[in-house]
């Protein structure tokens, strides 16, 4: 995956991983919509997901599958969420990619 497809507005779907791994939960659940805020140096910041109206704080350092989608087709991706964060009154998730 190349990161300069990866734009503001991309949607993504963010799946837990280790949770499933121990069977605690289904597979449907644990499955979030949300998109990115911005691209950075530093990395991906994307905005808190929503679940029936309410944001959805997503615990850090748990391993979660990012499948971007973009123009140019659907890119998945392992990583954690490293800190949550306020920006210009939107609240968002930093995220650090593994593979």
């Amino acid at each position: 995956m190349r990161m300069e497809e990866l734009l503001p507005g991309c949607k993504v779907d963010i799946r837990i991983i280790q949770l499933m791994e121990k069977d605690e939960i289904d597979a449907a659940q644990g499955i979030y919509y949300t998109s990115i805020f911005d691209v950075t140096k530093d990395g991906i910041e994307l905005q808190m997901p929503m679940v029936g109206g309410r944001l959805q704080l997503l615990p850090k350092n748990i391993r979660y599958e990012f499948i971007f989608s973009t123009s140019t087709g659907l890119y998945k991706a392992q990583g954690t969420v490293r800190d949550h964060i306020k920006k210009q009154h939107f609240y968002l998730l930093k995220i650090e990619l593994t593979s």
